[in-house]
């Protein structure tokens, strides 16, 4: 998605749970986002597969079985980028939202898997998050239509990552 372009990637790793939501629609509790070439992925375990499915129709759904994260990544990155004979692979993700664990298996694993090709790991910070920020036409007015549809004054709504607070703050 938007993001590759503006930061000069070619592969974007998504572990924030909102931000997953947001771009996909997918609300499940263990997941990534991974696009690059156009494609785009929602990475989870066989639990979440199903509900993938049907909350990302547009996305493709991959299992990432025994083998986790780091590893399915890394072999899709590979099997992506090996013809393409790429010699330097940007990689985004979301260092505020990614354990210091999980960031250090994607360093361990892509330098091992990726062979022949050097790995730059670039921070996003606040990039999706700043995106989240910015409502399109129609994101506006379906929240303008879950604030009017609301029963309690005091409820909240959330929709596709966005929290809007009704009633008095």
């Amino acid at each position: 998605p938007i993001f590759i372009d503006k930061k000069d990637l070619q592969v974007l790793i998504l572990t924030d749970g909102y931000n997953i939501h947001h771009l996909s629609g997918y609300r499940g509790h263990t997941g990534m986002l991974v696009a690059f070439q156009g494609e785009q992925y929602i990475l989870t375990d066989s639990r979440y597969t199903e509900q993938v499915e049907l909350e990302a129709p547009e996305f493709t759904c991959v299992d990432i079985g025994r083998e986790g994260y780091s590893k399915t990544i890394a072999a899709m990155v590979q099997k992506a980028f090996a013809k393409e004979g790429s010699s330097t692979l940007r990689i985004g993700f979301e260092n505020k939202e990614i354990s210091y664990m999980q960031y250090q298996a994607f360093v361990d694993t892509f330098a091992k898997e990726l062979t022949g090709m050097q790995v730059e790991f670039v921070p996003l910070e606040d990039a999706v998050n700043v995106y989240r920020e910015v409502k399109t036409e129609d994101e506006i007015a379906k929240l303008a239509r879950a604030d009017r549809d609301s029963a309690e004054p005091d409820q909240r709504a959330v929709w596709r990552g966005c929290l809007i607070w009704r009633g008095q703050h």
